[in-house]
């Protein structure tokens, strides 16, 4: 029955968190720590048929598995054997928010934080979850990976400052709103130790405004050698020109991502002769799921191609579909 599926499923759970905070008690913990309050959720939403002992029972187990995740984020704060935290999915409470925000100030050895679709609960349930403050204080975290959040000012200048202290190396942030990109932009061109940098949008209106200045940006970073700009939608002759200006002037890219950027036929010769054959470091670049072919000008596309192939440069990787 679905009662007992349910009932099965959260006794795994359990069982998951208690062997996890006495490991992380006793310092062995060592593979990715991974905690997903998607079971939280549903269990919350649970009708109360077909009877409310039903219902209770499912608000019981979410309120065990939740104090059972506090005593996971408590144990970590202490912890010096974990160094990746993945939470994903959670319906943060006040108690589970200020636990957390503990366990990355006291935390010494997590370099690796992937932090995705948080929500509030509680008395702050309608507002937009607000991750810790320490987050992007921590002087030990090297990856930072942000899905569905929103960064409030303070928490963009926060995330800048971490930037220019020189010790993230890699940062991923789909879908994330931020009400200060000026910040980020601007410790974008000053960081020296951010080599991987993933941005991916499907539904915030963070980017499109300020694509320019993302841009421009990046042109003068020196540091990134792995670029993914994806859904972004780069699709004007100004854009098209300033990605050109990015690719004749960085010189540390490696890897370029432009998928789902709605780049057209017209702006693959703008990308080829003012950016592309003007480079020498890049090796691979992923065009995927742009239009480049069904314009009634697509031929304009072709010949760019076949210019970028005959004159040469070190590009081995070429990604079209």
């Amino acid at each position: 029955s679905k009662s007992s599926n349910n009932s099965g499923g959260n006794a795994r759970d359990m069982n998951f968190l208690e062997q996890a905070v006495e490991s992380l008690q006793q310092n062995t913990w060592t593979s990715p720590l991974y905690v997903d309050g998607a079971g939280w959720q549903s269990q919350e939403q649970a009708p109360a048929t077909p009877s409310q002992a039903d219902g209770d029972m499912a608000s019981s187990a979410t309120t065990v598995q939740q104090e059972a995740a506090l005593k996971l984020f408590q144990a970590l704060g202490s912890n010096t054997s974990a160094t990746n935290l993945i939470l994903q999915n959670a319906q943060m409470n006040p108690e589970l928010h200020q636990a957390l925000a503990q366990a990355l100030d006291q935390n010494s050895t997590l370099a690796s934080v992937t932090l995705r679709n948080l929500t509030a609960s509680g008395e702050q349930e309608a507002a937009a979850y607000q991750l810790p403050a320490s987050v992007f204080n921590s002087e030990h975290i090297a990856t930072l990976n942000l899905t569905k959040t929103t960064l409030t000012e303070a928490a963009c200048d926060s995330l800048s400052a971490m930037m220019v202290r020189q010790h993230l190396t890699t940062l991923t942030l789909n879908d994330v709103q931020m009400t200060h990109p000026q910040a980020f932009f601007q410790a974008l061109a000053k960081t020296t130790s951010l080599t991987t940098l993933k941005i991916t949008n499907k539904g915030t209106t963070t980017w499109s405004p300020h694509t320019s200045s993302l841009l421009q940006a990046l042109t003068v970073n020196t540091s990134i050698t792995t670029l993914h700009l994806e859904g972004l939608e780069l699709n004007t002759d100004d854009h098209a020109t300033l990605l050109a200006n990015l690719l004749q002037h960085n010189q540390t890219v490696t890897q370029l991502s432009l998928r789902q950027n709605a780049l057209t036929a017209l702006a693959l010769p703008i990308l080829v002769q003012q950016g592309l054959l003007h480079n020498s470091t890049l090796q691979t670049l992923f065009l995927s799921r742009n239009p480049l072919g069904e314009a009634t000008d697509s031929s304009v596309a072709t010949k760019a191609l076949s210019q970028l192939l005959q004159q040469g440069t070190t590009l081995q990787t070429l990604c079209l579909v």
